[in-house]
C-alpha cells in the first residue's frame, strides 16, 4: 500500500462510490452483498450510484475497507469512526 493517503470525503458523492466498486471489480449486486451480506441489497447501491440516495460516510468507508482500499487507520484517521456500531448508528439516521 506504500505512501497512498486514502481520503474519505465528508459527503461522499455517487462517482465516489462509482469508481471505487470500479476499482475493486464488483458489480452492483456483488458490492452490495459486500457490505449488506445478503441479496437484494444492489438497489440501495443503484440508488446511492444515482443519486437518488445520500451515501452515509460509514458506510463508504466500511466498502473501502471491505475491498482493500483503505486501511483502518485510514478510516479511524479520516472519520473518526472506531467501530461497527458507530456505522450502524449513522446507518439507521
Amino acid at each position: 500500500m506504500g505512501n497512498r493517503k486514502t481520503v474519505i470525503p465528508l459527503k461522499p458523492t455517487p462517482d465516489d462510490f462509482k469508481s471505487a466498486r470500479y476499482i475493486s471489480g464488483l458489480t452492483q449486486k456483488q458490492a452490495g452483498e459486500v457490505i449488506f451480506s445478503n441479496a437484494g441489497t444492489h438497489r440501495t447501491v443503484q440508488n446511492w450510484e444515482t443519486g437518488a440516495r445520500n451515501i452515509p460516510r460509514g458506510m463508504y468507508a466500511l466498502f473501502l475497507l471491505l475491498t482493500d482500499q483503505a486501511t483502518l487507520s485510514e478510516v479511524r484517521r479520516e472519520t473518526g469512526i472506531l467501530n461497527v456500531r458507530t456505522v450502524l448508528k449513522e446507518w439507521k439516521t
